[in-house]
């Protein structure tokens, strides 16, 4: 948080603003404070996330190098900070990693500001989303990702709950600590905080006592032992603490039966409801609603409890439901901040209760509306990663369930995309503007005769972005020819944008990278789960177009080849990874036998010579096929290659052969146990016909791969004149290009033929 003002620098060096300073939360471009929730600099909050980030990484290391660079880093920033801000980002990695850490982190507990801080930032920080950011799609997932680190779960109090947990498990610094503890102690005898004390007792392991055996437990409970003053504290707010452990027991229950590591009982969900509907008419608590979950008890009750609830227990669970629903809607527009109505961490649960809604509701009026809350939620501005889910909900799950009813919603966003055309959206529109395109929806909504049309259907008379997020939310099982009609329409249109050298669309398309991969992921996941009827058209117009497109893949997003051959990455990739989930395997060799089939019309797409930037793909040399997130080798053969070695040979002798390292990649990585030792002799059939090649060995790729050999086949080439003879053959020219490794290996491969 900055100390000058917006757009000037501060003459006053001692006038500076700390984190709850109020001058710090005011709207870009006023000067004075109004009613919308604090705001911070996106690129503060981007400075720090990056700091956070470093230091995670830089703890992760766990070496003598990396502590005493993280000590100095923590001694440079506590001494020259004049916020509390990094002290934060402090407080994350110690938490992280404490022994890294060490005595660093003491002076971060000593000032009692800094606990209720780190308290306040442990209960928000979950749902602490910017709301909106047109300008970087990807900063939403990105701050998501980060709230899901473990330690910011662990701790859900922040240093209070770590400081005792340190103490009890690590204990290195413990007697550091208790100075600091007795320091802290000296200086509150002079001020009348209670509940300060009671952090303190409780923070202090030196007054924790071991209760009696406790058989549910297992074991025996730990506890702080109060004096006089706080045990009277803890009397005069007993309701309010019970009041505030019924709702975490509460929460808990619905939370594990949500995620299905428990299973809730009619009894139990009962109890909950009973719980809910008292407090629907008290005042809650303050802060319970962080801890509250009536959108997941609603949700619960109508998935698994629906035959057995009453009809004024199904009432109020489709009223939670479609309020939040509501709320989650005008939040998003509003751009404000967040709706203190609901519990941000069930709103993905909310946005995917549509299909329990449309069976228990009264009329068609109602499912309209609940059509409508879809179309509303589909166009909203709402973070990436929460409109992934949403699509993917809608596409499978809703569907599924009603297949016409999504076709109602898949048709008007076609039509709302030609609306759009001659009435663009903004997020700045005026009100009666938005009045129109609400109506105009509605009247779309009830239209009996909506048919999809596509000779209205083009970039000239409809708003690309929207028919974008139509193909996406398109079920990828064709049981209905509208849908494929519309994927084989659009797909040549979004292609001759991609081959377009007009710089303004190329500017345009750029802008909407997110969408392209989208789409790319959409596709993938299309060739691999439709019939080959369907499949081999989009799959033949995709190699055919790249193939035609003769300018080369260049930096950034919106190029052809590129936009292709990550269809084809992720194609494979979501093939491996279906067989890491160990999906029904009638399902799963379907789908490996139509891999095969359209890998084979991708062969004979390719030109004789194998000019083509797609030939690496072609052969499998795919980053995250052969290597793990990390550019760590990928040692574990790949099913889908077993019996293909045929097809494989044909490849590299063939259309491959100037393309010797995507196949040595694929030989040291999930090719090795398919095509080895075989593969021996058809590289050196390769290299022996095409000596300038031979360079190819030198790559580390090749080291790995004579090794996985030497270990895995030698029992069999040594068998074998002419793979021992083609084994020497490759070492030898390794040799030649300097690899200590293939020398090593030579001398007990030559022992090998002289034994033979």
């Amino acid at each position: 948080h900055s100390t000058a003002g917006r757009g000037q620098l501060s003459n006053e060096p001692k006038k500076r603003l700390f984190l709850h300073d109020y001058k710090v939360h005011r709207k870009p471009n006023t000067d004075t404070l109004d009613e919308t929730p604090p705001v911070t600099s996106y690129l503060l909050e981007s400075l720090l996330m990056s700091l956070e980030k470093y230091l995670l990484e830089l703890a992760g290391m766990k070496s003598k190098t990396s502590r005493i660079a993280l000590n100095r880093i923590f001694d440079y920033v506590i001494r020259n900070s004049n916020n509390i801000a990094p002290l934060a980002v402090l407080s994350s990695v110690t938490m992280a990693y404490p022994e890294e850490v060490g005595a660093a982190m003491l002076p971060l507990f000593s000032v009692k500001e800094f606990y209720n801080w780190d308290l306040d930032r442990a209960l928000h920080e979950h749902s602490s989303l910017a709301p909106f950011d047109d300008r970087i799609p990807f900063a939403q997932k990105e701050r998501w990702k980060s709230n899901q680190l473990p330690h910011r779960k662990k701790y859900q109090r922040g240093l209070l709950d770590f400081i005792v947990d340190y103490q009890f498990n690590i204990k290195v610094l413990n007697r550091d600590l208790f100075k600091i503890f007795d320091m802290l102690k000296s200086q509150s005898q002079s001020i009348n905080d209670i509940a300060w004390k009671k952090n303190l007792l409780e923070m202090d392991v030196r007054n924790h006592t071991l209760g009696e055996y406790d058989a549910k437990l297992g074991g025996f409970p730990v506890f702080p032992k109060y004096n006089e003053e706080i045990d009277g504290f803890i009397k005069d707010n007993q309701d309010e603490y019970l009041r505030y452990q019924e709702t975490s027991k509460y929460a808990g229950l619905l939370l594990n039966a949500w995620k299905n590591n428990e299973l809730i009982s009619l009894e139990e969900w009962i109890e909950c409801y009973e719980y809910y509907t008292k407090k629907d008419n008290n005042t809650a608590l303050l802060g319970t609603v962080i801890l509250d979950r009536p959108v997941t008890l609603a949700y619960l009750g109508l998935q698994i409890f629906s035959e057995q609830i009453s009809k004024k227990q199904k009432e109020w669970c489709v009223k939670q439901l479609c309020n939040t629903i509501v709320d989650i809607i005008q939040d998003t527009y509003h751009y404000g901040g967040i709706s203190a109505k609901y519990n941000i961490t069930e709103k993905e649960i909310a946005l995917s209760s549509f299909h329990l809604l449309i069976p228990n509701v009264n009329n068609e009026e109602d499912v309209n509306e609940i059509v409508l809350a879809i179309i509303y939620t589909l166009i909203a501005p709402l973070a990436d990663y929460e409109l992934d889910k949403i699509i993917l909900y809608i596409r499978e799950t809703f569907s599924n369930h009603y297949p016409t009813l999504a076709k109602r919603v898949w048709l008007v966003l076609i039509k709302l995309a030609e609306y759009r055309k001659t009435h663009p959206y903004t997020h700045y529109a005026k009100e009666s503007d938005i009045q129109n395109e609400d109506d105009f929806i509605h009247r779309t909504i009830l239209d009996k005769g909506l048919r999809l049309d596509l000779s209205k259907v083009s970039f000239d008379q409809c708003d690309r972005f929207v028919l974008y997020r139509t193909l996406v939310l398109t079920p990828i099982r064709f049981d209905d020819t509208d849908y494929y009609g519309f994927i084989t329409h659009l797909l040549p249109m979004l292609i001759g944008d991609l081959e377009s050298t007009d710089i303004s669309l190329q500017r345009l398309i750029r802008g909407c990278y997110k969408s392209l991969i989208d789409i790319e992921r959409y596709l993938a996941s299309s060739l691999l789960v439709s019939d080959l009827k369907y499949s081999i058209p989009i799959f033949k117009s995709l190699i055919e177009s790249a193939l035609k497109h003769k300018t080369p893949i260049r930096y950034g997003r919106g190029e052809l080849l590129e936009f292709v051959k990550n269809i084809l990455d992720f194609y494979v990739i979501k093939l491996r990874d279906n067989g890491v989930l160990g999906i029904q395997e009638k399902i799963y060799e379907e789908q490996i036998a139509n891999f095969w089939s359209l890998w084979n019309v991708f062969y004979d797409l390719i030109p004789e010579d194998g000019t083509c930037p797609l030939i690496e793909t072609l052969m499998l040399d795919i980053r995250f096929l052969c290597y793990d997130g990390k550019d760590t080798p990928d040692v574990n053969d790949w099913k889908v290659l077993q019996n293909q070695q045929e097809f494989y040979k044909k490849l590299l002798l063939g259309k491959g052969k100037f393309h010797i390292n995507s196949a040595i990649t694929v030989f040291s990585t999930i090719g090795n146990e398919a095509f080895m030792p075989d593969g021996i002799s058809w590289i050196v059939e390769v290299l022996e016909s095409n000596p300038e090649l031979c360079e190819c060995l030198s790559i580390t790729q090749a080291d790995r791969m004579i090794k996985r050999i030497f270990y895995q086949h030698i029992s069999i080439i040594k068998s074998n004149k002419k793979l021992i003879e083609d084994y020497l053959w490759i070492l030898n020219k390794m040799v030649e290009l300097g690899s200590s490794n293939a020398y090593f290996i030579r001398e007990n491969v030559i022992t090998f033929k002289k034994a033979c």
